[in-house]
C-alpha cells in the first residue's frame, strides 16, 4: 500500500521535478500504470505455467511472484535515487511500476488460497492495512519534498524502497498458499 499510494499521489509531483509539462507528465506518467496492468494479464499465464508444468507448489508461486514484484520495484526506486536524466528516470518507474503487476498473482490471490469462504474479510483487513500506510505515504513525500527537487525524491524513493524490500522478505519467510484449518467447515456447519 505504502508505495502504490506514493506514486498513485505523488508521481505528477515527482516528474514535475524533472521538469515535465502538464502534457508531457500525463503522457509519461500513464506509461507505468499501462504496464503495470500488461504484466499483471501476463502474470496469470506465468502461474498457471509454474504451478501446472513446472508443479510448483501454490505457496512458492505466490511468494515467487509477490517477491519478485517487490524486488524490481524497490530496485528501480533506489536506482532512481542517482538519475539525473528524466528518460532514464520514467524508464526505471515504469518496470518498477510495471513489475508491481506481478503481485496480482502473488499475494492478491492469497486470500484465495489460505480461506476460499473467508476471503473477502482477509482482503478487507488487507485492504485497511494496505490504505492506511497509503495514508501516511503521501504527508512524508509532502514533507520530504517541499523544495521541490530532486534530492527530496531521494529520500522518499530510499524509504518505499526499503518497504519493499521489508515487505518481500516478511512475506518470504511467513506466506502460505496452502488452505487454513480455520477456514474449512466443520462437521456441524
Amino acid at each position: 500500500g505504502w508505495t502504490f499510494y506514493l506514486l498513485l499521489t505523488n508521481q505528477p509531483a515527482f516528474l514535475n521535478a524533472f521538469g515535465f509539462g502538464v502534457t508531457e507528465n500525463g503522457t509519461l506518467g500513464s506509461l507505468p500504470h499501462i504496464m503495470k496492468v500488461l504484466i499483471a494479464l501476463l502474470s496469470g499465464f506465468i502461474a498457471d505455467y509454474m504451478r501446472l508444468n513446472l508443479l510448483w507448489s501454490t505457496t512458492n508461486v505466490r511468494k515467487i511472484m509477490t517477491c519478485t514484484g517487490y524486488i524490481i520495484e524497490g530496485t528501480c526506486l533506489l536506482i532512481m535515487c542517482h538519475v539525473k536524466n528524466p528518460y532514464i528516470g520514467i524508464t526505471l518507474l515504469t518496470i518498477g511500476v510495471g513489475s508491481s503487476g506481478l503481485m496480482v498473482s502473488g499475494w492478491h490471490l492469497n486470500h484465495q488460497d489460505l480461506a476460499p469462504r473467508y476471503a473477502s474479510v482477509l482482503a478487507g483487513f488487507t485492504a485497511v492495512i494496505g490504505t492506511s500506510a497509503g495514508i501516511i505515504s503521501p504527508i512524508v513525500a509532502g514533507l520530504l519534498t517541499k523544495e521541490q527537487d530532486l534530492i527530496g525524491w531521494r529520500h522518499v524513493f530510499t524509504i518505499a524502497s526499503l518497504v519493499l524490500y521489508i515487505s518481500s522478505l516478511f512475506y518470504m519467510i511467513f506466506a502460505s498458499g496452502d488452505l487454513q484449518s480455520w477456514a474449512t467447515k466443520t462437521p456441524y456447519e
